[in-house]
């Protein structure tokens, strides 16, 4: 019954997220912050899936958006203003959100063919050094 919830309800939050200029409209920085993480997260599915399917276009596209999603997450934060050590949640939250989805990025990129990771190089790399810095920040405040 629980699940059930669950479901309804991750698929009530993902159809409010369609896309990133709606991510962009929430006023609120923190909420935005996660929706983005959340839309990242979407976007790694469509990637994965296509990936399975064999197009490499459309994975390449969905990457690029995980990259875009994670940068956005990471502008909400920076103009809150707010200091990581004090004000940790938003932060955390979007942290250990980055963390799975870091650990699903390398999981498609050991599973690619060699050829075929070029693409998921640079916003793997980019993810991680946003979650990097949102680390340093929760840990030392600045």
């Amino acid at each position: 019954m629980i699940q059930k919830w669950v479901v309804l309800f991750a698929a009530g939050a993902s159809l409010w997220a369609t896309d990133l200029k709606t991510v962009q409209s929430e006023p609120n920085l923190e909420k935005r912050a996660k929706l983005a993480v959340d839309y990242a997260g979407e976007e790694f599915v469509v990637a994965r899936t296509a990936y399975d399917k064999g197009d490499t276009a459309a994975t390449a596209e969905a990457l690029q958006q995980v990259q875009a999603a994670v940068e956005m997450a990471r502008d909400a934060l920076d103009e809150s203003g707010k200091n990581p050590r004090r004000h940790a949640r938003p932060f955390k939250t979007v942290e250990t959100a980055t963390h799975e989805l870091l650990r699903r990025l390398e999981g498609l990129q050991n599973a690619m063919d060699y050829e075929d990771r070029k693409m998921i190089e640079g916003p793997l790399a980019k993810v991680q050094e946003i979650h990097d810095q949102w680390v340093t920040q929760i840990i030392t405040g600045k």
